[in-house]
């Protein structure tokens, strides 16, 4: 029961110990094919990337939550970059399982996801947890409303009255418009006007947004603050900024999303923080609770974020 790290077990730290100590010297290892045709399971959860570019995304973060908290439950980690015919051809995926030693999926598949994907999983009844990806059961994802209503209420709090949000490219992702939604509310609930900077990658180039950007930061009625929808949207309002003389957060305040704080011109922009470790902590413990009960629907889980102040506003909470 020492060496198979039972659960539910009551062993003293001394017996324990002892017991380690003399598997060390007799240089006893598991035996993992004994252990999964005892326990029907193989102590293995797989994590499913896209092979299309920009279809997953995989921060060291996130990696470092499931790998943290898959080995605190004696598990390890398969990482799988699986073409869209092996996700939805007949029997791919219980095959998949069955030739790599897997108990669950992780799947971390973002844009542009087969449309039967979904349903063979659950069909084939496989248990699963989705991330960064909104479902009505078996996922987890940062709760991007909120952290944009957040931001919105902190612009509000210092004094600001003309905050739009922007993105570019316009993101087909969930997370562009849950940061709206919650940008708008914010605005709303402060009885402001909202206004949306968003242009399409396939409408105008990089630097045709720029020029757009500057004349509407260049009016005399242009946004004092800015919600921007990731590191490259704060960035160009940072160039914008430098361009035209505003340089600081009574001039043009800016508040992003990202992995960790941003920094351009040699300055810090105000960030919230993606929880990426947690998402991962998180999506760990829900497919355990999948492995026990297959059939169990869990509640999606939105992850709140943190928050780091920048040299471009103050959003300590």
């Amino acid at each position: 029961m020492v060496l198979t790290n039972r659960q539910g077990v009551s062993i003293s730290p001394d017996t324990r110990e002892k017991v380690l100590a003399a598997a060390r010297e007799l240089g006893y290892r598991p035996n993992s094919s004994a252990r999964a045709i005892s326990t029907g399971r193989f102590g293995c959860a797989a994590i499913i990337l896209s092979t299309k570019a920009y279809t997953s995304n995989l921060p060291m973060g996130l990696l470092d939550g499931i790998h943290d908290t898959l080995a605190d439950n004696g598990m390890h980690l398969n990482i799988s970059r699986l073409p869209d015919e092996k996700l939805i051809g007949p029997d791919a995926l219980p095959k998949f399982l069955r030739e790599q030693f897997v108990d669950g999926l992780l799947i971390n598949y973002h844009y542009h996801i087969p449309e039967t994907f979904l349903e063979k999983v659950r069909e084939d009844r496989i248990p699963y947890v989705w991330i960064n990806h909104q479902l009505d059961a078996d996922c987890v994802y940062p709760d991007d409303f909120q952290a944009a209503r957040y931001l919105t209420e902190r612009f509000i709090t210092r004094g600001h009255r003309r905050i739009a949000y922007f993105v570019y490219p316009a993101s087909v992702h969930y997370s562009d418009a849950d940061r709206r939604a919650g940008y708008k509310r914010a605005m709303d609930a402060g009885g402001l006007r909202s206004e949306i900077i968003s242009y399409g990658a396939d409408e105008i180039s990089n630097a045709e947004c720029m020029a757009l950007l500057l004349g509407r930061f260049g009016a005399e009625d242009a946004p004092t603050a800015v919600v921007a929808y990731g590191p490259w949207p704060a960035r160009a309002l940072m160039q914008v900024a430098l361009r035209l003389g505003r340089g600081g957060p009574d001039d043009l305040d800016v508040a992003t999303f990202d992995d960790q704080v941003l920094e351009d011109c040699g300055r810090n922009i105000a960030t919230a923080i993606i929880p990426q470790y947690a998402i991962g902590v998180r999506a760990v413990e829900m497919l355990r609770q999948k492995l026990e009960a297959p059939e169990l629907l869990l509640a999606p889980q939105a992850i709140p974020y943190t928050f780091a102040d920048g040299e471009t506003s103050e959003i300590t909470a």
